[in-house]
This record gives C-alpha cells, structure tokens and sequence, in this order.
C-alpha cells in the first residue's frame, strides 16, 4: 500500500498567511480547503512528519482538526531528523521505494531527503519557501503541484 508522508507547515495550511513569530493567532488557524479531503481519501496510509516546537506543532494540528486522519504524526526537532523519520516510516509500513511519496513545500528539505531516499517527491508550490531554486539534482521534484487536491491523482494505486 502506498504511504504518503504530509509536512504541516504551508503544505496543509498557510502557516505563513495565519501566523507570525508570536503564533497570536494559532486558535484560528484553517486547513487549505482541499486538506481535509485528501486526508480523507482511501487507498494510502497517511502520515505527518512536522519540524519544530513539539507542543506547538501538536496544537496546530489540534486547531486544524486533522489529527485523526492520520496513521502517524510524528514531530522532530531537525531538519536532519526529517530524513531518518522518512526511512522509518517506509520500513515500518513495508514500503518499497515506489510506494513511499513525499509531500511538502521545501525543496532544500521535504524534497531533498525524499529524493535521497528515492521515494516520489511531490512540492507544493506554496508560502515562504516557494521561489527557492534546487541546488542540485535532489532538490529538483517528482511532482510540483500547486493545489493538495493533486496529491489524490498522483498517490492513488
């Protein structure tokens, strides 16, 4: 079965557009109005992989009401550790390389590692980190997107 790996930040909602440095604003964040409904989409377990603040990435979830459409949440405290979590994620699930998609806004991390692993990438052109320019071949991804909808389309077995 195929396994899609979510970041939170910009790729489930517009954590850029609803809040600041301070998070004034965290009890009234949204979803992009697509996220639920590929979150609720059947054929393919469903995990989050989110970097920061332990208590504050859970709350976002928490405000967004999108915890139980996951199988797993699973918030780091590196960029680095992203990578590592991915690998287990795939072991864990048993999936092959072809089975395992990578779904965030951050070439220079979401899709970097992804590729390193050579699971399919999937960039949602979206928020802060939008404009930045790959690198190298790792940073270049399967997919760009630039609604979550697509998401459907492009994982469905």
């Amino acid at each position: 079965m195929n396994v899609v790996i979510f970041d939170l930040d910009d790729t489930l909602f517009d954590r850029w557009g609803q809040l600041d440095e301070t998070y004034r604003n965290l009890p009234n964040i949204k979803p992009f109005p697509e996220t639920k409904e590929v979150l609720l989409a059947p054929g393919f377990k469903k995990v989050l992989v989110s970097r920061g603040d332990p208590a504050i990435q859970n709350k976002k979830v928490e405000v967004l009401g999108i915890k139980n459409f996951f199988d797993d949440i699973f918030v780091c405290s590196t960029l680095g550790e992203k990578k590592e979590l991915f690998e287990r994620i795939a072991k864990k699930y048993k999936a092959k390389k072809g089975e395992v998609f990578i779904v965030g806004d951050r070439i220079d991390s979401e899709i970097r590692y992804g590729n390193m692993l050579g699971f399919v990438t999937i960039l949602l052109k979206h928020g802060k980190y939008k404009d930045l320019k790959p690198k190298d071949e790792f940073e270049v991804p399967t997919f760009t997107i630039q609604n979550l909808r697509q998401v459907v389309d492009i994982c469905k077995p």
